[in-house]
């Protein structure tokens, strides 16, 4: 759909029709972790190779953890989502 939206974009804008558009912000790291957890879950991510990876800890998971003597788990997220 993304790249659907994404070409009608750019032959709007070749054409040089005016148009509205919206500028999504970046997912939160957080969202993106659950997504990927999900979505592996349901074998639904395609093997695309290593990508650059970001570790990251949730705020709620440090707060979980704090004063029990363990490390809050560690999530990777793709640096593109910085």
């Amino acid at each position: 759909m993304l790249a659907a939206n994404e070409c009608v974009a750019t032959w709007l804008e070749d054409l040089g029709v005016p148009s509205l558009y919206r500028i999504h912000e970046k997912p939160e790291p957080r969202r993106v972790v659950q997504f990927e957890e999900l979505a592996a879950g349901l074998r639904l991510l395609a093997r695309l190779g290593a990508l650059p990876v970001k570790r990251i800890q949730t705020r709620g998971e440090r707060r979980d953890m704090h004063g029990r003597g363990r490390n809050p788990r560690m999530h990777e997220v793709p640096k593109i989502f910085r």
